[in-house]
């Protein structure tokens, strides 16, 4: 996680997406912000739900997500909020289902998975057509009718002049409001409902507009097409029609070479609720899960009136839509319909009498399936108006997974505890969130154990094992399972042996001797510096020659004497005012880790007037300091309270010093929330880089100095009242009716286990690892803090450490309890509590509405903790210069779910600082070494002669051909087959042992082309220590140069010197159900078939790597050599190699070799040939 340096000073993290998912935004009825600054905006034609809001600043009438600013999403009321000093035209997009358009989005994090948009007028259907509609920038509401205002402004006129042309096409009075919304009173105002209808024929014959590419005609004609519908209404009032059926619309028909466009009258179509309701109630009950054989299901509703179009007499015909993300949204919506569809291993489609079938035959979905019914909606002469999309959700239920983050202390806790013949054994090991479910089901957790004696039993998250065990050295098994109701996950651990004597701790000091430095002193167990003195006794722990009292961290030699206050001076406002309005440009740094590296991130802050703003945000990297990888700030945000409830705080920060005498800070998005900014001027020249920085430690050169003309300022920021925030963090319960808690009720208990008690009868919020409180109802609102033990040395499981009261408060909207953790619980805690500060916030919020964890920092807290130094342009270029910055992947690289583009490629390397060519011999006979996200590995061995290992720490090893081209790795298969694979790897990051590498992966799978882009880091893996068990030899009496010659016979007797070992070559050699690949040391590469192949059973790949030839190979069992003869093009016997293994470990070979050619001198045994020697290396691709 990563924090800015004001987000550092209040609390702030990282938060996700705008919106939740499932088809609803993270808030389905009011506008997401209690900005007294801000304006709430409404988009409307009927309301938009879940259309993205945007600021159209290069005013180009379309969304570009670099350069336009994010507003976020409407809710049910068609409203987002946007701060009243965002200059620009505003606009919606509408997102239908399923689009490119949509997966662009979610790519790009502006919107969470499964977000489309919904026409209130039709709540059942996800819009298909994406449209935009626009206003100026003082308008309050977006709508057909303020997007004609702003077509009219792209003609040249004032947007009065504008006004007054679409008021005079409307037939309505000079000075008519146009920015209003028309459906609010549109049920009891004629007016309102004619303009609500006018707008539903804009709407629609600007979708069709755009389908049939006439969208210039569009814009040219707009003044006749707003006449048009305005008469088209009228006539319909004349002809007492119903002007509120919201179905009533029609469609203008675009004239070309100045032909006068006409109007086709249109009912849209109607999709049946109960219908809707009553389908998506069978599937959610089908309660299907992943894996699952599913033989046929057909489902009861006839869907025959799903939807029904007054337009025509007939039942309007049903498909299926699965999207395919073409790169133009319409056409991947257009070709995409059919009778049936297959997803996540399921076939959808309808029988004779129109029910919903399912068929497969077994399901294969890594999440919930979205299914889209189609329409078309046919106009009053039967063409096609536009499409309509109905979307259904059909849960999958997956099995539980095993949390990563949990299970090595969990498996770790395990193999420490030790077992002895006849002696009585107990232990305790709290599960907690070893295994999560992305469906949210509860989990019932169970355990069996195979060491003779023992037995185990789980209550609740709590793992008890006792009994006694009666085999010496026998390993037992500790499986542990999860289980949701129908589907399972295990964790196995291998425990420790059953010993037949009990561990010695000679003192009885609890540490038994092979863990005890002092195994004879009760008092002493550990000796930190090796001095001889316990840690106890020793007034210099860490033996750094600085004392325990004077040493900043006495347990760390490489931290000295601790270092005065740094706490900033308050000098007058007026010099720091001074400092900040006299730079256009300024910049901070601050420390953050990510994928547990510190990297380190640059703030630029831009002064205007009185203003200085945090623009833009980057992360360095080793070899591009220079230009960071940007991080788009508008997509960062956390929660804080503010006077009117829980609100989403943006990323940047604004510095106001408009008071000479006083500084403020406060986030952009949200200016009521404070900070009172204090600091002091630094003269910077001259004065050590290392020394001023607040918080990275790592520098190319302690001593390196500023330069002449470096200044700075350390600034302090203080919240004007207590900021209080929540974190993306739930509250899990012990003892609770749920694992998480959900609702502030849940939190309590009526009665208090005491000093000490058992976990299964306590009640309590876990607020970290193993510590807890208890929130008791009693007359005194007590809070009684807890550590929960696990081991059994302790007789209690939970014991109390600290009391305190607690309070439920109410701030606006939003409701929470809080506490604060008493200095003794602190104490006993140590770094099992991981808050800055010690009063907690627990409250509901989110989509799932779950109680989340936060915190309270009040203006007192870490006073001269929170320090930010801001410089200059030359301070900071030598503050770059002189970090030592690590190497780090590709933050950029994300968009791994099949839709990234050779375009996106090359954007995410220039957003990355540009790739660095990679050249021969850098790479050429290297090893690359990487770490996966799953803690798996791989070895990438880049071989002379073109060919890649690729060596898995899960075995099944394989091989690659590699190239170069441009300065990047080239990769692809050995053997082409149906779904070719290929990558392009591309160096962004390097020090010479870690490179980072943007990694692009195109796949062809039955002419479907889908590609991932990732990034990740990679260590040059160091010769030297490799295992030496591990290196064979070649074998002496031979020669690598092959220029040893002799016949069979003479091959024969260097072999008898040469061979150390009984391995030979045989016909179980080699996998029968894999294909074998040999790689020389040489760059030759031989590929093993176990089948024939056009009457050849392999292929040889010379040094050169230009050309393949056919081969045959076989086993000589006399002698136990590989036989191989190499064809030429004309198939024709061109050389045999004959091999003999002298030397082997695992998949690697020492072998003697003898080779002949037929055009030298000739093939056979009483026939001259090479003797050669060779490395070999096995693998199975």
């Amino acid at each position: 996680m990563r924090k800015s340096n004001l987000s550092f000073a209040i609390g702030l993290v990282i938060s996700g997406l705008l919106a939740g998912c499932g088809g609803g935004s993270s808030d389905g009825n009011t506008p997401a912000s209690g900005n007294n600054n801000d304006v709430t905006i409404t988009g409307l034609d009927g309301y938009f739900y879940n259309a993205l809001m945007f600021i159209d600043n290069n005013n180009n009438r379309a969304l570009d997500l670099d350069t336009d600013t994010i507003v976020g999403l409407t809710n049910k009321q068609g409203q987002a909020t946007v701060s009243d000093d965002e200059a620009g035209t505003r606009a919606i997009q509408t997102i239908a289902s399923g689009s490119a358009l949509q997966q662009t989005l979610i790519d790009g994090g502006h919107i969470a998975d499964g977000i489309y948009t919904i026409d209130m007028d039709s709540p059942d259907q996800s819009v298909a057509d994406e449209l935009i509609f626009l206003a100026p920038g003082g308008s309050d509401i977006v709508s057909p009718i303020t997007d004609l205002v702003v077509i009219e402004m792209a003609q040249g006129k004032t947007e009065q002049e504008a006004k007054d042309a679409v008021t005079d096409a409307l037939g309505l009075e000079q000075g008519a409001d146009l920015y209003f919304d028309f459906i609010e009173n549109s049920e009891e105002n004629d007016s309102d409902a004619e303009l609500y209808m006018v707008a539903r024929i804009i709407a629609d014959t600007k979708a069709d507009a755009k389908k049939s590419e006439q969208q210039t005609n569009y814009q040219s004609q707009i003044i006749d097409i707003v006449k048009i519908a305005a008469q088209q209404v009228q006539n319909t009032v004349t002809a007492g029609g119903d002007i509120r059926d919201k179905t009533i619309s029609a469609v203008i028909k675009l004239g070309d070479n100045n032909q006068t466009p006409s109007i086709v009258s249109n009912y849209r179509v109607e999709v049946n609720t109960s219908i809707v309701e009553a389908l998506q109630k069978e599937l959610n009950e089908l309660a299907l899960k992943n894996r699952q054989d599913i033989n046929t299901f057909t489902t009861s509703q006839d869907l025959t009136q799903l939807v029904t179009d007054k337009d025509i007499d007939a039942p309007v015909t049903l498909q299926f839509y699965h999207p395919n993300h073409s790169s133009d949204a319409e056409q991947a919506t257009r070709q995409t319909f059919s009778d049936s569809v297959t997803i996540g291993g399921i076939t959808f489609a309808l029988t004779s009498d129109n029910k919903l079938t399912l068929s497969g035959s077994q399901i294969d979905a890594d999440s919930d399936i979205r299914l889209l019914l189609v329409a078309t909606d046919r106009n009053s002469e039967q063409h096609e108006v536009k499409d309509v999309l109905i979307p259904f959700n059909i849960p999958i239920n997956q099995a539980p997974t095993i949390n990563l983050a949990n299970q090595d202390a969990i498996t770790a806790a395990a193999k420490a505890w030790r077992f002895t013949q006849g002696v009585a054994a107990t232990q305790t090991l709290e599960l907690g969130e070893l295994f999560k479910d992305q469906n949210g089901d509860a989990l019932v957790l169970s355990a069996q154990i195979t060491t003779t004696g023992l037995s185990v039993n789980v209550d609740g998250t709590l793992l008890q094992l006792s009994g006694t065990p009666t085999t010496v050295d026998q390993v037992g098994v500790l499986t542990i399972s999860a289980s949701d109701g129908t589907l399972g996950t295990d964790l196995v651990i291998e425990l420790n042996a059953v010993s037949d004597s009990a561990p010695l701790d000679s003192d009885n000091d609890g540490v038994i001797d092979e863990n005890d430095a002092f195994p004879t002193d009760p008092d002493e167990t550990k000796d930190t510096d090796g001095d001889g003195i316990g840690d106890n006794s020793d007034d210099d722990i860490d033996g750094d020659g600085v004392k325990n009292d004077d040493d900043a961290d006495p347990q760390d030699p490489a931290v000295g004497e601790k270092t005065p206050s740094t706490e900033p001076t308050t000098p007058p406002a007026s010099s720091l005012i001074e400092f900040l309005s006299g730079a256009s440009t300024l910049y901070s740094v601050y420390m953050d880790e990510s994928e547990d590296i510190e990297q380190l991130f640059l703030e630029t802050h831009n002064t205007n007037g009185s203003i200085t703003k945090m623009v833009a945000l980057g992360r360095l990297t080793y070899a591009h300091r220079d230009s960071p990888e940007q991080i788009d700030i508008s997509t960062i945000s956390d929660i804080q309270l503010a006077d009117s409830g829980w609100v989403e705080v943006g990323e940047s920060y604004t510095i106001d010093f408009s008071d000479s005498d006083n500084i403020l800070a406060y986030p952009t998005s949200h200016p009521e929330i404070r900070y009172t900014v204090t600091g002091e001027l630094r003269d910077l020249a001259g004065k050590k880089i290392a020394d001023e920085s607040e918080e990275w430690e790592a520098f190319k050169d302690d001593d390196a100095t500023f330069p002449d003309g470096a200044q700075g300022a350390l600034l302090e920021f203080v919240p004007q009242k207590d900021a209080i925030y929540l974190w993306d963090w739930n509250a899990h319960m012990y003892g609770g009716a749920s694992d998480i808690a959900q609702s502030l009720d849940e939190l309590f208990t009526g009665a208090s286990v005491g000093q000490s008690g058992s976990v299964n009868d306590f009640t309590a919020v876990s607020i970290g690892h193993y510590i807890a409180v208890e929130l008791v109802t009693d007359a005194n609102n007590s809070a009684y803090f807890y550590k929960v033990y696990t081991s059994d040395d302790i007789s209690s499981n939970v014991t109390r450490v600290g009391s305190g009261t607690w309070e439920r408060k109410t701030q606006g909207s939003a409701e929470y309890v809080t506490f604060t953790v008493p200095e003794s619980a602190l104490s006993a805690w140590g770094e099992d509590f991981g808050e800055d500060s010690p009063h907690i916030v627990l409250s509901q919020y989110g989509d799932d509405d779950n109680v989340q964890i936060g915190v309270i920092e009040t203006t007192q807290l870490n006073r001269g903790d929170d320090l930010s130094l801001m410089m200059n342009a030359v301070a900071k270029n030598a503050f770059i210069s002189n970090a030592d910055i690590p190497v780090s992947k590709c933050a950029s690289a994300n968009q791994t779910e099949g839709e990234a583009t050779a375009d996106d490629f090359n954007q995410v390397i220039e957003t990355c600082g540009g790739a660095m060519a990679i050249t021969r011999d850098m790479i050429e006979g290297k090893t690359l070494h990487r770490v996966r996200f799953d803690d798996t590995t791989r070895e990438y061995v880049f071989n002379r002669g073109g060919v890649l290992n690729v060596i898995r720490s899960e075995k099944n090893d394989f091989d690659w051909r590699w190239q170069l081209h441009d300065g990047k790795i080239l990769i692809s298969e050995l053997e082409e087959d149906d779904t070719p694979y290929n990558a392009t790897w591309a160096m962004v990051d390097s020090d010479g042992e870690t490179v980072a590498m943007v990694i692009f992966e195109p796949t062809i799978a039955d002419s479907d082309i889908s590609a991932d882009l990732w990034s990740d880091t990679l260590d040059f893996v160091d010769e030297d220590s490799t295992d030496s068990d591990v290196n064979v030899k070649e074998c002496s009496s031979a020669n690598t140069a092959e220029d040893l010659i002799g016949d069979f016979t003479f091959f024969l007797n260097t072999l008898e010197s040469c061979t150390e070992t009984d391995e030979r070559f045989s016909a179980d050699f080699f996998d029968p159900n894999k294909t074998t690949v040999i790689t020389r040391h040489n760059g030759e590469v031989y590929t093993l078939f176990q089948d024939e192949r056009d009457g050849y059973n392999g292929e040889y790949l010379g040094e050169d790597d230009k050309e393949v030839f056919d081969i045959k190979w076989s086993i000589n069992e006399s002698y136990g050599l590989l036989v191989i003869d190499i064809f030429d093009s004309n198939g024709d016997l061109g050389g045999r190699d004959q091999y003999a293994i002298t030397q082997a470990n695992g998949d690697t070979l020492a072998t003697l070799g003898f080779s002949q050619f037929e055009d030298i001198d000739g093939i056979g045994d009483d026939r001259d040939g090479d003797i050669i020697t060779s490395i070999m290396t096995l693998s199975h691709p």
